[in-house]
């Protein structure tokens, strides 16, 4: 009797075992494929419920406190002491002596970080995705003692890669924001692309350009990726030149923004006196991209033979107000070269915003915030060794009507992405489409 008593504990225990072990089974299947909550599902399920959502932006503690009010006093008092921004010695003269103007970022340490840069959409974009229905939103700067406390109670988390790395156990849904400018895969490594916290990662642009095209020795792609986006638009970076990222090079630009209080006198193409100006390189020396620039050189040495008559520049000046003055603001053609460390260089904005032509190798395969990469469209594309880039550009010359065409194109996208309330309808729609694939994989 006692022997059938201790065989019926055993079976017991072991039953009781078997069940424990089934109930932590079923918890931790839960736990991995139902990361979002019973109330944020519901929330999504409704028309539009997405926006209903909890959001968190998490931006750099020097560019936390910033108040646009004090940007816009700024620019109008230097306005005053320096009209039409003509050189940033005088635009520094007027920052030093203006109250508003020491309240931006222009004289705080870290002001002219680019990466920061990158976070000014997020920034200020919030007052706009509050008109569109997310009123559950907070901003924190990255040293703020409560941030995994909010990073916990937010549906979805806005930050850059170092923020989620020192957070990622936290069970949450993560947008990240790559602060490299290189268009491939320089952090997002496929393991991080396959994290169910992971919504989106947004870029300043990506690269789609087929594998087999590509040599070995390049980094993965970042795209396409159906979580990798080109939603963060470089181009602020000149269109609120006081906000993160700030640098006195951006407010030569204000008037391409703002033209009544800078002036933006652009003339048309055939007006210019300059036919193509190559864009420098900051390759080192023996490196592919000095060999590329390098390339570009002689090409354009060789269609200097074909027109002796026409100007090109291909050596520009250190001096930065010379460089926009007398070459961006009059030249018809410019031609970019790929950088070493990232296929977009700021110099092609900058040349857009002076109103020139673009020639670039590889832009077909560019996929930016806003768009401008099109080619045939925006950009003239060219081969990568700059073989056709003599007929490319006897071609633009020869029509600069139709040249003229892709310049005002290039205008009017740039100035309708510079405007805040775009990029929030922009943003919303990357938040929707994400947070709703994430949920139906649940």
């Amino acid at each position: 009797m006692a022997r059938y008593r201790r065989s019926r504990d055993r079976v017991f225990l072991c039953c009781l075992f078997c069940f424990s072990l089934y109930l932590l089974t079923i918890d931790n299947h839960h736990h991995f494929f139902s990361s979002w909550s019973s109330t944020a599902v519901r929330r999504v399920q409704k028309w539009e419920g997405h926006r209903l959502l909890s959001l968190l932006v998490v931006v750099p503690a020097v560019c936390g406190d910033l108040e646009p009010a004090f940007e816009e006093s700024c620019l109008h008092h230097i306005s005053k002491v320096c009209p039409g921004f003509a050189t940033r010695t005088c635009i520094n003269q007027g920052t030093t002596q203006s109250v508003a103007c020491n309240k931006t970022l222009l004289h705080q340490k870290g002001r002219n970080d680019i990466r920061h840069g990158l976070i000014t959409p997020l920034r200020r974009v919030l007052p706009y995705l509050l008109e569109l229905g997310w009123t559950r939103q907070q901003l924190l700067q990255d040293d703020a003692k409560n941030l995994a406390a909010a990073i916990k109670h937010a549906d979805v988390v806005i930050c850059t890669l170092q923020t989620f790395q020192r957070h990622s156990r936290i069970k949450t849904h993560f947008v990240l924001i790559d602060e490299t400018l290189g268009g491939k895969l320089d952090f997002v490594d496929l393991e991080l692309l396959q994290n169910s916290q992971v919504l989106a990662v947004l870029k300043p642009h990506v690269v789609t350009t087929p594998i087999q095209r590509r040599s070995q020795a390049y980094r993965p792609l970042a795209g396409p990726h159906k979580k990798v986006h080109a939603l963060i638009p470089l181009l602020w970076l000149w269109a609120f030149p006081l906000d993160c990222g700030a640098d006195s090079n951006y407010l030569r630009y204000t008037g391409f923004f703002q033209p009544t209080l800078a002036g933006w006198d652009r003339s048309k193409l055939w007006q210019r006196s300059i036919d193509v100006v190559l864009l420098s390189s900051n390759a080192d020396k023996d490196s592919p991209g000095y060999a590329h620039h390098r390339l570009a050189t002689l090409e354009l040495r060789r269609l200097q033979e074909r027109l002796p008559n026409a100007k090109v520049v291909t050596q520009l000046p250190d001096i930065y107000d010379h460089y926009l003055d007398k070459y961006l603001m009059d030249a018809k053609v410019v031609v970019s070269v790929l950088q070493p460390s990232s296929e977009v260089s700021l110099q092609d904005y900058e040349a857009w915003l002076a109103g020139c032509v673009l020639v670039k190798p590889r832009a077909k395969d560019i996929l930016a915030y806003p768009n401008a990469f099109q080619s045939g469209y925006t950009v003239y594309d060219v081969n990568v060794d700059f073989s056709n880039v003599a007929d490319v550009v006897l071609g633009i010359l020869r029509d600069l009507d139709k040249a003229q065409s892709k310049v005002d194109r290039t205008t009017a996208m740039l100035r309708k992405h510079a405007r805040p309330a775009q990029f929030a309808v922009d943003l919303d729609e990357v938040l929707e489409t994400s947070i709703k694939e994430s949920i139906s994989l649940e």
